[in-house]
């Protein structure tokens, strides 16, 4: 197998669909496209565990996955790994790390009588 780099093009998009310590929430993943002609698929992890296996489409320059996982507030890191038809796994591409908690609160007084 040859070797590749993978990279990711994109970045983890949240789209919160609440506030919490760990919550279920939309994410999308995406990545640029590996060309090689023996690619077969990518799995796709979040914080070290396998969220999905994605084929290799037949055209286009990016990839993605969109789907719904639990996620704590903190960071958060997503990586996807390149997988051959023999089996042979690149070494990750790794995201950003992407915290979803809310800002700090700003422009909090107290006023006392």
């Amino acid at each position: 197998m040859k070797r590749f780099k993978l990279v990711l093009a994109g970045v983890i998009l949240l789209l919160v669909a609440g506030l919490g310590f760990s919550a279920q929430k939309t994410v999308t993943i995406s990545w640029n496209r590996n060309t090689e002609t023996d690619m077969a698929q990518y799995e796709v992890y979040l914080n070290d565990s396998l969220i999905a296996t994605v084929s290799q489409p037949d055209s286009g320059d990016t990839v993605s996955w969109t789907g719904t996982v639990n996620i704590s507030d903190g960071d958060n890191v997503a990586k996807v790994i390149a997988v051959d038809e023999a089996g042979n796994k690149s070494q990750p591409g790794l995201s950003n790390s992407v915290n979803p908690a809310p800002a700090q609160p700003t422009g909090c007084t107290l006023g006392v009588e």
